[in-house]
């Protein structure tokens, strides 16, 4: 008999996603999230009149950014 996993896996993140769920790709809340955009450390792609989207590309350099440990600071 095979076992089942204990995690079972979610199926991969979109290439665009809604500020909903780019908030939960990071684990924030949206208004954390709402608050890097204001500061302008991730920015949205505006996709039609009143529509953003943020690219997984795009969330995934500014983490690189994140401060790492104690005392430490983003780089510019």
């Amino acid at each position: 008999m095979a076992e089942t996993p204990s995690v079972i896996e979610s199926t991969a993140w979109p290439g665009l996603m809604s500020r909903p769920q780019a908030a939960a790709y990071w684990s924030m809340s949206e208004r954390t999230f709402a608050s890097l955009v204001a500061a302008g450390i991730v920015s949205g792609r505006k996709i039609g009149p009143r529509m953003i989207r943020y690219a997984k590309a795009d969330l995934d350099a500014a983490s690189e950014k994140f401060p790492t440990g104690k005392g430490s600071r983003p780089s510019e």
